[in-house]
């Protein structure tokens, strides 16, 4: 039997990394079904050949998704960031004169006088977006586990409220500039 898996494991062709129908590797029915001292050999043959249990898998496919999710709340807090300080349609670059009908001061969003009511929802919806992309850069940085399925749905929920959040932002932007 072990000559047999050596055999096969030196054919170029054969996907070691291979699942059946139900999500298993080879690695994972061995480990299922082991009888023998032979198993041992026959688990070190496909490890050596590259094999990986099924949680190894998502093991490595989860820490892909933990790397993207990083660069896209990052980048999701830097355009909140940017759109916070740098709101559309500028800021006063002096003050009001004295009395004048539209009082401003320096550095004041233009879009706040011109469009007071919607300039509130577009500086909520950014700092959701802001507050949200760094609650999900402060839990994958946390070390916690990509593997419960309760953290990812956390997870999830947070980057879709920073992406909406982000795109009601746009939508005003749109409409201030």
């Amino acid at each position: 039997m072990l000559q047999t898996v050596q055999h096969l494991l030196t054919i170029d062709k054969i996907d070691v990394n291979a699942k059946n129908i139900n999500g298993y590797t080879a690695l994972d029915i061995l480990a299922q079904s082991r009888r023998g001292v032979q198993d041992w050999d026959i688990q070190n043959s496909l490890k050596q050949a590259g094999d990986l249990k099924a949680a190894d898998y998502q093991g490595a496919w989860l820490a892909k998704k933990r790397d993207a999710l990083m660069v896209v709340a990052s980048l999701l807090a830097t355009i909140a960031f940017q759109a916070g300080v740098s709101p559309p349609g500028g800021v006063w670059q002096n003050d009001s004169p004295e009395g004048s009908l539209d009082p401003h001061r320096t550095g004041d969003a233009v879009a706040a006088y011109t469009y007071p009511e919607s300039y509130q929802f577009y500086l909520r919806a950014n700092t959701i977006s802001f507050v949200a992309s760094l609650s999900t850069i402060l839990l994958l940085i946390s070390g916690l586990p990509l593997k419960r399925k309760n953290f990812m749905r956390i997870l999830t929920t947070i980057m879709c409220l920073s992406i909406t959040s982000i795109a009601f932002s746009y939508a005003f932007s749109l409409v201030a500039v």
